[in-house]
């Protein structure tokens, strides 16, 4: 990498970059015979803890065009067109910057693993992925998984965007980390659930064994919580809360046997999950609709069985209608977050 370059790729970490700057730094991920070598690569990794200002754009942008080149490179190769699949080391260096900001690329299993397993779901069926430690993680809707062939030898490392429960074999000599977005949560050998969907909310839920869960920006908290079962964990990155609440070991990751349970949520956060659930969208004749809060248990109804138990529980104040794939909500709502 020539000077001009790493110059470039610097500003361009720190949110320093003029749109000329990163066409260039787009254009150097993308240019075939431009890699850099593995002793630029090292150095590029050291230094990537300092620089956590990576807008988040940005880092699409390097995903996509790791995503191009890899639809590329599977055209021209047999070898790639299969997964586990072998990144070149362009793309290891720029899914390693796209770590820092949650876009959910490892870095490290790229860097010292080579061979990378993607795990998605996108239907309505869960899916369960068990790794090379035996460790076993249970994917929801709409959930991706990043994880290496083989660990490493000092710790476990995964990347998460969306939610999974994971239930952790245990070794004391190589603790388990699970990257999402902002946040990092270590165990060494438990059962716990993980909620990142977007949005710089994050949601943290233990039901066996103990977890600490970490802030990983450098305006960040630092350490948020050390969890034990029954707690639960709710963060904004945006501002910085951060909020233990108690619950029953029993209730974590309901949704694994497709159980739903809302105890006093927000409608907005009801129907978003709903939404995510049934394959729908949900739109609001009025807003303060999302401030009504909802205390109910969903298991296998339908979507419609669903609107009506809402509707109830209302005392008939919201209603809906149901168009194809969209979801008019309508009533007066509620203010302030009050009933």
């Amino acid at each position: 990498m020539d000077e001009s370059i790493k110059d470039k790729w610097r500003r361009f970490l720190n949110n320093e970059a003029n749109e000329k700057e990163i066409e260039d730094v787009l254009g150097y991920i993308g240019k075939e015979g431009s890699a850099p070598d593995t002793d630029e690569l090292n150095t590029l990794w050291e230094q990537l803890h300092s620089y956590p200002k990576l807008r988040q754009d940005h880092a699409d942008q390097i995903y996509r065009e790791i995503e191009r080149r890899q639809e590329h490179l599977r055209q021209d190769d047999t070898r790639i067109r299969r997964q586990p699949f072998r990144l070149p080391q362009w793309a290891r260096m720029a899914a390693s910057i796209v770590l820092l900001v949650g876009a959910g690329l490892s870095a490290y299993l790229l860097w010292d693993s080579r061979v990378v397993f993607t795990e998605t779901v996108s239907g309505y069926e869960r899916r369960t992925v068990t790794l090379a430690d035996g460790s076993e993680i249970v994917l929801n809707l709409h959930s991706k998984l990043r994880y290496p062939q083989k660990f490493r030898k000092d710790k476990r490392e995964v990347f998460l965007e969306g939610e999974a429960f994971f239930s952790v074999t245990k070794d004391d000599r190589k603790p388990f980390i699970v990257r999402s977005g902002a946040i990092e949560t270590r165990v060494l050998g438990t059962s716990f659930d993980i909620s990142a969907r977007g949005e710089n909310r994050y949601e943290v839920a233990v039901a066996t064994g103990k977890v600490k869960v970490t802030d990983l920006t450098t305006d960040g908290a630092g350490e948020l919580a050390v969890l034990t079962p029954g707690q639960t964990l709710s963060y904004s990155a945006a501002d910085g809360q951060a909020v233990v609440k108690e619950d029953t070991p029993g209730e974590v990751a309901r949704w694994k046997d497709r159980t739903i349970l809302f105890d006093n949520e927000s409608m907005d956060k009801v129907l978003k999950v709903l939404g995510r659930r049934y394959g729908v969208k949900f739109t609001l004749e009025n807003k303060k609709i999302g401030n009504c809060r909802v205390s109910m248990k969903i298991e296998n109804e339908s979507l419609q069985t669903v609107m009506e138990d809402i509707r109830v529980i209302s005392n008939q104040s919201i209603g809906y209608q149901i168009k194809d794939k969209t979801i008019i909500v309508t009533g007066k709502g509620c203010a302030n977050d009050n009933n």
